[in-house]
């Protein structure tokens, strides 16, 4: 479920007015009652809230004092002191909608809301819940394909080094998350540069914003959703155990000092045998890695090439594996 149709408000509302006071005046011995004319692009949300509430039944927002009052929430002052920082969407759209609703009786209670900040602030709410649901999507696809698409590409030859690996993965993932990407300005981008960090990441998708007024392409960017670190290396050499191994720390200064609420992941195609397929430890993954990384896997164990995953990231597949079918 996608809230879209409603958080788009969040930079449509930025430049509005809301809307006027009109009436009140005094002609012939009769006062015009007070009320607020509202602007075209207001009335659009109310439209779009309505419409949205009857399209999507189980938020139940035309229950919305019931809904509220479940959850422990009075409509009215209650409303504009509640914490919504961690609250759930169906709190959020009840919310909105039993203002929208008391418009009605009380004129004017919207146009305050408006005013006062509190539609931006739950509209921004719902557009972080739609992120979380994003992020996990992404993080699903990515698992997958890695553990099939990259897994089968292998195994019929057609990755041989680091560069086919990482067209390979773009390509898959492209096609998989062509909506998600379209929906949600999100780009996928290859060889993405940090220049606070001076690094150069593999594979990265970010958040783009073409509306700002700025010349480069680089300083659109609003958020950056995954950073996909690349190996492909064979030997058993320390010379090559240490190539694979010198993204790890890389991986660490971006988990530290960038400040993007992102997912990491670190994917090696190691054609050796090995006792086990993961590179980082417990040290690293149940402190600063948790919640943060995946590492995609692949090597021989017992002679059979294995493609693994092994997250600490805590969404979708946390271990799974795939033997690869080597028909080359």
């Amino acid at each position: 479920m996608s809230f879209q149709s409603l958080t788009k408000y969040v930079d449509l509302f930025k430049n509005d007015s809301f809307g006027e006071w009109q009436g009140g005046e005094e002609k012939d011995g009769v006062i015009t009652m007070p009320y607020v004319s509202y602007t075209a692009v207001v009335m659009e949300f109310v439209h779009e809230l309505h419409d949205f509430a009857k399209k999507n039944n189980q938020y139940d927002m035309h229950n919305y004092r019931e809904v509220l009052d479940r959850k422990g929430i009075k409509v009215g002052k209650e409303i504009q002191e509640y914490d919504i920082d961690n609250v759930d969407a169906q709190t959020v759209l009840c919310m909105m909608m039993s203002v929208v609703r008391a418009d009605r009786f009380v004129e004017g209670k919207l146009i305050r809301y408006l005013q006062d900040g509190y539609f931006d602030k739950w509209l921004k709410r719902l557009k972080e819940i739609d992120m979380l649901t994003v992020r996990g999507e992404i993080d699903r696809v990515i698992k997958e394909v890695w553990l099939n698409k990259i897994c089968e590409e292998y195994g019929v030859g057609k990755l041989i080094r680091e560069a086919s690996l990482q067209c390979s993965l773009y390509h898959h993932l492209r096609n998989r998350l062509d909506s998600i990407l379209k929906e949600n300005n999100l780009y996928l981008y290859p060889e993405f540069y940090f220049k606070t960090l001076k690094y150069r990441a593999d594979l990265a998708i970010v958040e783009m914003d073409f509306t700002k007024d700025v010349k480069h392409l680089k300083d659109c960017i609003v958020d950056v959703v995954a950073i996909i670190e690349l190996k492909y290396a064979g030997g058993n050499s320390d010379t090559i155990s240490n190539y694979i191994k010198t993204d790890m720390p890389k991986i660490k200064e971006y988990i530290k000092k960038l400040s993007y609420d992102c997912q990491y992941y670190f994917g090696v195609i190691y054609e050796n045998e090995c006792e086990w397929l993961h590179w980082f430890d417990k040290r690293q993954t149940n402190n600063w890695a948790n919640g943060y990384l995946t590492e995609l896997n692949a090597g021989y164990i017992n002679e059979q090439m294995i493609f693994e995953v092994n997250s600490c990231n805590n969404m979708n597949i946390q271990y799974e594996n795939s033997k690869c079918e080597i028909i080359f």
